[in-house]
Order: structure tokens, then C-alpha cells, then sequence
């Protein structure tokens, strides 16, 4: 059975697979401001800085954001604290629930009481329970040693909250074989997701590079016919999503699909480049050719200073080398289901 979901803000993108129609569902991730999100922003401002974010993820075309993990608090006992942190994310899932859009609440900690603890009469547990959440993230590219942590984990998010679903993201430049970042993790994840009771395998992939250096035995930039060089990416993207999609102990499997890069030319040494409209489609396409349930584009909004988004932190569109814009390929993945 697939699951519908229900709304979001954070860093990236998603898409939901149903039967009825792929796509139905595209989730952002983003990026706060760090001087609007810091204690020094009144929460009237941290409501109009939210509020434009939202209105840019839906003018393009998202229907949901993925909200990023807050901070822990330094004094145990600082409720303003506590109080000061969930309502800012209430009054930005606010904005989302008010634009009909969905939200992902990306999860630091929810056993500890300097953060975001799970469960009744917490702090943070209004926003969990929040009308817009449609789903947790905890964890971002496990390794093995984070089994244990991950499953603690799991059973405090579930004990609270148990109608909704769990999701980690897994990197997925490794699966199929070896590589310069190291052997197969297929294995292990396979382990991992049924140590967890994955219901969603949630895997990335980056693989839109410039050129990099000679030792890496990497020549030249990634296009569409060659996305990949065995150095650094043990498949093409198109096999590693049929492998997760084969072993995906649970119902379903998402791609995380690239939407940042350190640079936009080609031919720099830059490693990450912002992928083209074409190119993110394409990625998208193989998503939606594996039946994956969602795609999630990383990133709406720039995580650093020296780092391209699908926007600027202007919240304005960014064009690629080839001059597109990437974001518009936000509409034409929405559309894939009608095309094929």
C-alpha cells in the first residue's frame, strides 16, 4: 500500500508516486537565513521571511517543504528558549498549511530534552503533531556505526507518533559496486532498512560533477550519456535506482535528486556543478521510469555562501551554464505522468 502524504519546509525537493497519477506531491528543501532564523529576529520577521519562502515554493510549482533540524538549547531549563524555537516552526507550518502545501519536520534528536523530544506534554511535540507534517526525517547519510542510534531513534518517533512515517537518507553514489569512496554499501543499507522497518527507501543521487582532478580518474564533465565515471559513482544512476528499487525491503523507494552545485560552469574544478533544466529532468525521469514513490531535490535554497540553488537566497530563480533555469524542470516532472 502507498501512502498519501500530508505537507513541509528544510532544503530540498520531493515528489510523491501514487497510483492514480506520479508526482502528485513535490516537496523543497530550504535553506533559513541564519541572521533572520537567529534569537536577534522577532518572530514578526521570522513570519514574513517564512511566509516568502512558501509563496516562492508554491509559485513554482512545490507542493510541500521539508523543515530543517532546529538547534538544541544550552540550559536544560530554558523554556523561552524551547518556546522561542517551536514558535517559529509552528508559525512557518502555519504558512505552509494555509498555502495547501505539506511538510517533512526533519528530526535532530527525539530523546533528548535540550532538543527536539518526542512525545506528549514536550515542547516540541505541537510541532510534530502539527495538521501540515506529513513525515519525519531522522538521519542523513548513515554509515553502519549508526545503526543503534537510528533504531533508538525510530522507536521514541514511532511510540509518539505513530501514524507517521520515518524516513532516512542513504547515499546512493556507492551501490553496485566499489568505488573511490569505498566498497559496496548495498549490503549494509539492505541491513540498515530492515533494522529500521523502513516502510520508504530513501536514497541520493549527486551526479552532476565538473571536471575534477587527474588522480581521481575522473576526465572531463558528466552529460547525460556519461553521468558517471566508475571512480566515483559505481553505477549510473538509471542501475542504482533499479537496485534500490529491487531491494528495498518496504513498500516504496525516493530519490534524492541534485539540485545545488559549488559552481555553474563546466570544466572547473569545482566538483559539484548545478545541473541544467534537461538534466534534472532526466534524473527525475529514471525516479519516475523506477517507480519511485518520491523525488527530493537537493536544494531549493543555497546551504552556504559559496554554493548555487535552484534559487538564490534572494529567493530568485538561478540559471545553469547552458542558461536555463533548473527550477522550471519542477513543471516538467510534474508532468511526467501524462507524457508516459
Amino acid at each position: 500500500m502507498r501512502w498519501t502524504p500530508r505537507l513541509l519546509p528544510g532544503l530540498c525537493a520531493l515528489l510523491v508516486l501514487t497510483p492514480a497519477a506520479a508526482f502528485d506531491h513535490v516537496f523543497a528543501v530550504v535553506k533559513y537565513d541564519r541572521d533572520t532564523w537567529m534569537e536577534s529576529a522577532s518572530l514578526e520577521a521570522w513570519s514574513e521571511y517564512s511566509r516568502r519562502i512558501v509563496a516562492a515554493a508554491r509559485q513554482h510549482g512545490f507542493t510541500g517543504l521539508v523543515i530543517p533540524a532546529t538547534a538544541p538549547v544550552a540550559d536544560l531549563e530554558d523554556s523561552k528558549r524551547h518556546a522561542w524555537i517551536r514558535d517559529k516552526q509552528l508559525i512557518f507550518l502555519d504558512h505552509i498549511q494555509e498555502a495547501g502545501l505539506r511538510a517533512i519536520i526533519t528530526v535532530g534528536n527525539p530523546g533528548s530534552r535540550r532538543w527536539d523530544k518526542a512525545g506528549d506534554g514536550w515542547p516540541y511535540d505541537a510541532v510534530y503533531r502539527h495538521p501540515a507534517v506529513t513525515a519525519l526525517k531522522f538521519g542523513d547519510e548513515p554509515e553502519t556505526k549508526d545503526w543503534e542510534r537510528l533504531e533508538n531513534g525510530y522507536e521514541l518517533l514511532r511510540a509518539a507518533y505513530p501514524e507517521l512515517p520515518i524516513i532516512t537518507i542513504f547515499v546512493g553514489e556507492t551501490l553496485g559496486g566499489p568505488t573511490d569512496s569505498g566498497p559496496d554499501r548495498l549490503p549494509d543499507y539492505v541491513d540498515g532498512w530492515r533494522r529500521l522497518g523502513t516502510g520508504t527507501c530513501v536514497v541520493r543521487s549527486y551526479p552532476f560533477r565538473s571536471r575534477l582532478r587527474p588522480r581521481l580518474g575522473i576526465r572531463g564533465d558528466f552529460d547525460l550519456d556519461k553521468l558517471y565515471s566508475p571512480a566515483k559513482l559505481a553505477v549510473h544512476p538509471k542501475r542504482m535506482a533499479e537496485l534500490v528499487r529491487e531491494h528495498c525491503p518496504g513498500d516504496a523507494w525516493a530519490l534524492v535528486a541534485q539540485g545545488f552545485g559549488r559552481c555553474r560552469e563546466t570544466g572547473r574544478e569545482c566538483y559539484w556543478r548545478l545541473p541544467t533544466r534537461t538534466e534534472l529532468v532526466e534524473l527525475a525521469r529514471i525516479a519516475f521510469e523506477q517507480d519511485a514513490r518520491w523525488l527530493i531535490v537537493w536544494s531549493m535554497m543555497p546551504h552556504r555562501d559559496d554554493a548555487f540553488a535552484l534559487l538564490d537566497a534572494e529567493l530568485e530563480p538561478v540559471r545553469a551554464h547552458d542558461g536555463s533555469y533548473p527550477i522550471d524542470a519542477i513543471a516538467v516532472v510534474s508532468a511526467l505522468a501524462d507524457d508516459d
